[in-house]
């Protein structure tokens, strides 16, 4: 159930492809948490998916 009371409707998420399913879980993390989350696709990155693009609260960027 949602947090309002009323029952989503189910999904098959099976149906997304790898990268649909990346952005996805990009998407729901950045609002669930607040944090700028930078994805990435396929290619040379080690098999990272996403990095948090975190904001220096320093006026000296650290």
């Amino acid at each position: 159930m949602h947090s309002s009371g009323e029952r989503l409707p189910d999904y098959d998420f099976h149906t997304l492809s790898p990268t649909d399913f990346e952005l996805l879980t990009r998407d729901l993390l950045r609002e669930k948490i607040g944090v700028e989350l930078e994805a990435f696709g396929q290619g040379p990155d080690g098999g990272v998916d996403l990095r948090a693009r975190l904001r220096s609260r320093s006026p000296a960027g650290v």
